[in-house]
């Protein structure tokens, strides 16, 4: 008998539960609307329903400050596009064989907006809750930087007959220019309005001018790299 009122009331707190999650999605449905920024019969949903999405973005990207780079970026948005601007800063330091990295770098990305996912509450077109903006945009992207470090390198000794030699420390200096181009592709969250996360992937072509040893840079994520790359970014910003 227990068995069965257990199982009459779970069936009861399930059904229970399933008619609240639709009367709550009907309540939503009824509250909000769901449009499509890019709809050819519309020439801006800001126009339409008087939302007030800011249309200035300033990025930041968290996650190469680990790597020694402060990188900010500056975004305008227009109907279906966006200009963005990158600058950043590399200093990086390392003791125990006197590094030293320092120099600069800009990119600069024009996205096209695929798809704007828009939510809009009908009674109070005010309150647009998000704003998701699905883009693709060619990039060309510029560095130069300044990359010193010291090795202990064995150096033959050409007077020795038992060819004997000593340790010598060699310090290599070399300036990396380089130029990169390609496209990505990502997502824009605008969140309450005063927030936004971006990120993206894609790839490209990058092409280094290295003045010193070259040997040095001869890897995928080398400074001096050259040949196909990948890209992923991703970065927290504030809307204005």
């Amino acid at each position: 008998m227990k068995k069965v009122l257990i199982s009459l009331l779970l069936v009861f707190v399930v059904s229970f539960s399933l008619v609240a999650q639709e009367v709550n999605d009907e309540k939503k449905r009824d509250d909000y609307t769901l449009i499509a920024a890019d709809d050819p019969t519309i020439n801006s949903f800001s126009d339409k329903y008087n939302s007030p999405f800011r249309t200035n973005h300033f990025y930041f990207d968290p996650f190469q400050v680990f790597g020694g780079v402060f990188q900010v970026g500056y975004e305008k948005d227009a109907d279906n596009v966006s200009f963005t601007l990158f600058v950043s800063g590399i200093l990086r330091e390392r003791s125990w064989n006197n590094a030293y990295r320092a120099g600069l770098g800009g990119e600069i990305q024009v996205r096209f907006h695929q798809y704007n996912f828009v939510k809009i509450k009908k009674i109070d077109p005010q309150k647009a809750t998000y704003n998701h903006i699905v883009y693709f945009a060619p990039f060309f992207k510029y560095q130069n930087v300044n990359d010193k470090y010291t090795e202990t390198e064995w150096v033959p000794d050409p007077n020795n007959p038992w060819g004997g030699g000593n340790q010598v420390i060699v310090e290599h200096n070399n300036l990396v220019t380089s130029y990169a181009g390609g496209i990505i592709f990502g997502m824009k969250m605008i969140l309450m309005k005063k927030m936004v996360l971006d990120f993206y992937a894609g790839g490209g072509l990058k092409i280094s001018d290295v003045i010193g040893d070259l040997n040095a840079y001869n890897g995928l994520w080398s400074l001096g790299y050259s040949g196909v790359m990948p890209k992923l970014g991703f970065q927290l910003g504030a809307n204005f």
